[in-house]
C-alpha cells in the first residue's frame, strides 16, 4: 500500500564548517578537586566521509511532515500509547548490570547540576546562543538507542564497554521549552551515585565515556536526535510506504559521537532507489534515519551501502590494556545488519 502523500522536497544542505563538540564525561582518579574529565573531540572530513557520500551535491531530505498512525501497519499502529507516541524502547540484556530509565534521568539531572558551570561555554557554543544552566529543566520524552555490537561475554575495558553500550538521550529546555543540552548517559552501571542534595558522584575509579553531552543547535529544530515519530514520518514521506516493524534507535558504530545514532525503520513493500556517483540501482526494505552531518546537518532517511552481514560482522576495536596503558586490539561483532555506511539516495525509481 502507498501512501497519499506530497511529493520529497530537496532543501539546500548545510555544508558549513561549524562543528557540535562532545564533553565526555569520566570520573577523576585523584577526584579530590572535581570529578569530571572533559576531552574535546571534534568530528572532522574523514568522519563524515562514512555518513553521506561527498559534501558538494544538496542531498535529497524529506519535507517536514506531521506524525500519523496511518503511516503505520495495523499492527504497527496497535502499539501506540494512549498520547499516540511509541512506548519506551525495551533495553537489551547484556552480561553487565544496567541502569535503567529512571536511573539515567537522574544521573543526567544530578550532572547538569553538578557540571553545568564547567560546560556553559562549550554548550553555549554549539547551541549558538546563550545558555543558563540554572533555567535547564528535563523535558521531551527519553529516548534509549541500543548497541551497534553484539553482546560478548569478554570482559571489556571500561572506557571499550561504555563506549560501544546502549544509551539513554535525556533534553534539557531552557526557559522558552526549547531544548538546549542533550546528554547521553551510559547504559552500563558505572557506580554513579545522586547525592542527598541532586549531586552527582563518580566512583574512585575512572569510568571513561559514562556520560556525553553537548549543547543542542538552534538550528537543528531542539532535535539533536531526532524522535520516533519524526523518523517514521520522514520515512513515510520520503519511500511513499508504511512502516511494518517497530522503529530501533541503534547507536553508531565505534569512533562516532552518540549524535550519529539513527533509527532503523522497516518499511512495508521494497522500493527501488538509485544512489552514488554510478547511480547503483538497489532494492530495499528498511532505510536509517538521522542526521547526515551530525547534529548540524538536515534529516533524513538515508540507505545502508556496507551492511554487516554473519560473515564479516568482526571489527578490531581499540581499547587501553588497564594493567599496562597500552592500546590492545579486541575483536567485536555488529549485531546483522547494523550498516557501517550510509548514503542518501538520489532517485525513487517506485515500489517493487
Amino acid at each position: 500500500m502507498r501512501l497519499a502523500l506530497s511529493p520529497a522536497i530537496d532543501p539546500p544542505s548545510d555544508c558549513g564548517d561549524r562543528m557540535p563538540e562532545w564533553n565526555w564525561a569520566s570520573g577523576a582518579r585523584n577526584g579530590a578537586t572535581r570529578h569530571l574529565l572533559t576531552r574535546r573531540v571534534r568530528l572532522g572530513a574523514a568522519a563524515l566521509a562514512v555518513i553521506v557520500a561527498g559534501c558538494g551535491e544538496d542531498p535529497p531530505s524529506a519535507p517536514e511532515a506531521p506524525f500519523a498512525s496511518a503511516m503505520l501497519t495495523p499492527d504497527v499502529a496497535s502499539t501506540l500509547n494512549t498520547s499516540g507516541r511509541f512506548p519506551r524502547a525495551p533495553i537489551p540484556p547484556q552480561p553487565y548490570a544496567q541502569i535503567d530509565y529512571v536511573d539515567a534521568e537522574r544521573i543526567a539531572s544530578a550532572y547538569m547540576r553538578s557540571f553545568g558551570s564547567i560546560a556553559y561555554d562549550d554548550w553555549a557554543r554549539d547551541h549558538g546562543g546563550p545558555i543558563d544552566p540554572r533555567a535547564l529543566q528535563p523535558c521531551g520524552q527519553t529516548m534509549f538507542a541500543r548497541s551497534a555490537y553484539e553482546p560478548t561475554n569478554e570482559i571489556l575495558p571500561v572506557s571499550l564497554r561504555n563506549f560501544t553500550a546502549g544509551h539513554f538521550f535525556i533534553y534539557f529546555c531552557g526557559s522558552g521549552r526549547i531544548p538546549q543540552v542533550l546528554v547521553a548517559v551510559s547504559a552500563p552501571d558505572n557506580n554513579l551515585q545522586v547525592l542527598a542534595d541532586g549531586r552527582l558522584k563518580f566512583p574512585d575509579e575512572p569510568v571513561p565515556h559514562a556520560i556525553f553531552s553537548q549543547g543542542v543547535p538552534q538550528f537543528s529544530g531542539g532535535q539533536a536526535v531526532v524522535s520516533a515519530e519524526r523518523a517514521v514520518a520522514l520515512s513515510a514521506i520520503r519511500t511513499g510506504q508504511r512502516v511494518a516493524a517497530m522503529p530501533l534507535l541503534v547507536m553508531p558504530p565505534f569512533n562516532r559521537p552518540p549524535s550519529l545514532a539513527r533509527w532503523h525503520i522497516g518499511i512495508e513493500t521494497p522500493i527501488g532507489v538509485m544512489y552514488g556517483p554510478a547511480r547503483a540501482e538497489e532494492y530495499i526494505d528498511e532505510v536509517f534515519v538521522g542526521r547526515e552531518l551530525g547534529v548540524f546537518g538536515p534529516v533524513s532517511p538515508l540507505i545502508g551501502t556496507d551492511i554487516a552481514t554473519t560473515s564479516d560482522a568482526d571489527e578490531l576495536l581499540p581499547a587501553p590494556d588497564p594493567e599496562t596503558g597500552t592500546l590492545v586490539q579486541i575483536r567485536m561483532r555488529l549485531m546483522v545488519g547494523v550498516p557501517r555506511m550510509l548514503q542518501t539516495w538520489t532517485t525513487l525509481s517506485g515500489a517493487r
